[in-house]
């Protein structure tokens, strides 16, 4: 992961989450953020890929 200051902003929230004994909060909040940094980085790079090959103009 390339931004790991992320990851770790986020590890604090869930734990101070956790610690507040909202489990249930702390659980959804892990789970959404382990979807999302799974898939966005998937997404981002299909768009990239998109985009970096523009299709060419023909000439008749």
């Amino acid at each position: 992961m390339q931004d790991w200051w992320r990851g770790g902003w986020l590890t604090a929230a869930i734990g101070v989450a956790a610690g507040m004994g909202e489990e249930a909060t702390a659980v959804l909040s892990a789970l959404l953020a382990y979807g999302i940094l799974r898939l966005v980085p998937t997404l981002v790079s299909r768009t990239e890929v998109k985009q970096a090959s523009p299709p060419q103009p023909t000439r008749d």
